[in-house]
Parts: structure tokens; C-alpha cells; sequence
């Protein structure tokens, strides 16, 4: 049995600039010389060759692509019973995010027939329009009709497969601008098609950025749906030790590490995630620890540095605060519910430090009548 564990990089990050995601994957323990060996596989970001910055960057090109690539690599890699690890920030952690709902709808290909991967991935796309792999399976056991021979060569040519731990840092969608500015690009080329996760993801694990206020930078939260006229509490969330999204003071990059090692801000999540895969078997050459600075290191600048400021001047200086411990919120049939916010200590350790509150936080302690000022360790959203 091997642990698989794939690490996508966020949009313009490449290994120089030594990302969470890059240092995780950097310490991972591969030695062959282990009975249960562990495999790595690492994508840079999307946009990171010099003249796909933009075209990556702006327009979340490549995406697809690096979906493919790596569920092509897992097809040739993972036999049965191994276990699978994704981790991802920023658009890898859309792309992390994609592939698990690749492999939840259309199943892990078996390895000789590989070369279908671009077919499953055109099925993926389908969305609701394909039934999942394991409704195809209801369907057949139940005789509930007869099945294409497209359908039947899918259950023949793939499986099922549990993903251990999905792992990212602030996800966000593909493009990182409003759909409506990039009207050639619609949403159906990149959205997520599904915030709901599978039965078959055994743990999840988020990490979001506090200090962003960037407005097309709004992070895309794992979420829950309750049909209507039942009780939220009717259909409670997974157990908090399998599924969390946490957030934690900095803005998107220092979340996610985008400023390198140098960044105190990235400690608090880099080792709260390495020590959620610690604790489900992923082997490490080296724990990484907090430098003692982290409450004293104020959040990077992202809005008024982004496009080096003309996005400040576009927005005439609106900030968009991110929402913590979100509401319910209205969809069809229901309405969805964000699974199991909670906010890190560290980020109360910092307000003390710095004698300030960020408004969203302030903003989440006066619709639960507390004190962030206050407060100290762990705490639900």
C-alpha cells in the first residue's frame, strides 16, 4: 500500500517561489527503502511559463490541462488500496478540487486504459447531464434501464476510489476576475461543479485568508445542503477531525505562502495542515515550526497592490470583506450551508498583539454577542 500524494501550485507560482505547497511536497519522505512507499507528483501554476503569464493569470488557461495531466499521472501510479493525498493553493487548490470531483463522478480509470482520459474528463464536464459512476452502478443492479455502451464501457474501464485527504489553501475560482469581465470565457468552462463533497473524500481540510480583499478573490467554501422545510441540525456536518475550514490572519498569498519562507504568516497553516496529514500517515523528512513573529507580521497589502494598484483605482477603494462563519444560504430545493468554520487561535493572538480586529472578524463576534479582543485558542465559526 502507497501513499499518493499530488501538490498543485497556485497561478503564477513555480518551485522558486517556495509556496506551502511546494515545501510540503519538498519534505515529503520518498525513500524507496520503506515498506509502505509514498509517490509524489508536483504541478507548477497555471501561467507559469513567461509568456502564459497572462493568459494563465487573467484567464485561468491551462486549467483544464493540468487536471488532465494529473489525473493521468494517478491512473498510471495508484494500485488498489493505496491512498490518496491532494493538496493545492489558490488555483491549484481549484484544480486539487476538480480533480477530486473528477474521480468522485467518473471513477479512476484502471491503468491500461489510460489513454481514455480525455474521454472521462468530457464526461465530467457533462455535469448532471452524465450520471455519476456510482448511479450508473444503482442503475444496472436495479435493472432501472438499460445502459449505453458507453456507460457500460465507463463501469468496465473504471472504479471507485476513496480520496484520503484533500488538502488547500484559500481556493478560489479558475479566473480570479469577474465573469462578467471576461465575457469569452464563460462559467461553464471552469466552475467547480460541485461544493458539495463526495462520500468518498474521507477528509478535507481549508485553510482561508482572513485579510483578503480583493473582490474576485472571494474563496470558495466546501458546503452542505439541507433540502427545504428540514432542520439544518437534521442532517448534521462531518465530524470536525475530518472536515474543517479554517481561517487564519494574512491575505491570499500569505495563506498560501506566495512570499516564501521569509513570510511568518504562512506558519500557522502550513503546519496545521502538515500536521492534519501527519495524523492520517503522510511521512515527513522535517516538521516545520512557528518562527515566534507571526502575531508581530502584518498582512500583505494584496488590494492595493494588485495590478500595481490600478484594481485599487477601478474599485474607487471598496474593499470587499470576506465573510466569516457564513449563513445559510438560498439555493434550489434548499439552501447550503458552509461546513464547519472555525477560526485558528493565532488569529486572536494577533489582535491582542496588535491591539486591532480585522472588520469581518468584528463582525462575526458581534453576531455571536462576543468579545474578539478577547477571545484566545481554537473557536467554531
Amino acid at each position: 500500500m502507497a501513499n499518493i500524494a499530488i501538490f498543485l501550485d497556485g497561478t503564477w507560482n513555480d518551485p522558486k517561489d517556495r509556496t506551502s505547497v511546494f515545501e510540503l511536497k519538498e519534505c515529503l519522505d520518498v525513500a524507496s527503502n520503506v515498506p509502505d512507499r509514498q509517490q509524489c507528483y508536483y504541478s507548477a501554476g497555471v501561467g507559469v511559463k513567461r509568456f502564459e503569464k497572462f493568459r494563465g493569470g487573467a484567464f485561468g488557461m491551462g486549467l483544464s490541462e493540468n487536471v488532465l495531466q494529473a489525473y493521468r499521472w494517478l491512473v498510471k501510479t495508484y494500485r488498489d488500496g493505496d491512498r490518496i493525498f491532494l493538496f493545492g493553493f489558490s488555483r491549484g487548490a481549484y484544480t486539487a478540487r476538480s480533480l477530486a470531483g473528477l474521480i468522485a463522478r467518473c471513477g479512476l480509470l484502471h491503468a491500461q486504459y489510460g489513454d481514455r482520459a480525455d474521454a472521462i474528463y468530457e464526461r465530467y464536464r457533462l455535469d448532471k447531464k452524465a450520471e455519476r459512476i456510482d448511479e450508473l452502478e444503482y442503475i444496472r443492479r436495479h435493472d432501472k434501464r438499460p445502459l449505453t455502451a458507453d456507460e457500460e464501457r465507463l463501469l468496465r474501464e473504471s472504479r471507485r476510489v476513496e480520496i484520503e485527504m484533500i488538502g488547500v489553501w484559500d481556493t478560489v475560482g479558475s479566473l480570479g476576475i469577474p465573469w462578467s469581465a471576461a465575457p469569452i470565457f464563460g462559467p461553464k468552462d471552469y466552475y467547480f461543479l460541485n461544493t458539495r463533497p463526495s462520500v468518498l473524500y474521507r477528509h478535507c481540510f481549508h485553510a482561508l485568508a482572513i485579510d483578503e480583499h480583493r473582490g474576485p478573490y472571494q474563496p470558495t467554501l466546501w458546503t452542505r445542503f439541507v433540502p427545504a422545510g428540514e432542520r439544518a441540525d437534521a442532517k448534521p456536518a462531518p465530524p470536525l477531525d475530518r472536515f474543517e475550514q479554517r481561517w487564519f490572519i494574512g491575505a491570499h498569498s500569505n495563506i498560501g505562502g506566495g512570499y516564501g519562507g521569509q513570510d511568518a504568516l504562512r506558519n500557522p497553516p502550513l503546519i496545521w495542515m502538515q500536521e492534519k496529514a501527519q495524523a492520517l500517515g503522510l511521512r515527513f523528512t522535517r516538521t516545520f515550526e512557528p518562527s515566534g513573529n507571526e502575531a508581530t507580521t502584518q498582512p500583505a497589502k494584496s488590494y492595493e497592490q494588485f495590478m500595481h494598484g490600478l484594481y485599487r483605482v477601478a474599485t474607487l477603494g471598496r474593499r470587499t470583506w470576506r465573510t466569516i462563519g457564513g449563513d445559510a444560504t438560498p439555493v434550489k430545493g434548499g439552501v447550503s450551508i458552509p461546513i464547519n468554520e472555525t477560526i485558528d487561535g493565532s488569529v486572536f493572538d494577533w489582535c491582542r498583539a496588535n491591539n486591532q480586529v480585522p472588520k469581518n472578524l468584528a463582525d462575526w463576534a458581534q453576531r455571536k454577542s462576543r468579545n474578539a479582543g478577547t477571545l484566545a485558542g481554537l473557536q467554531n465559526a
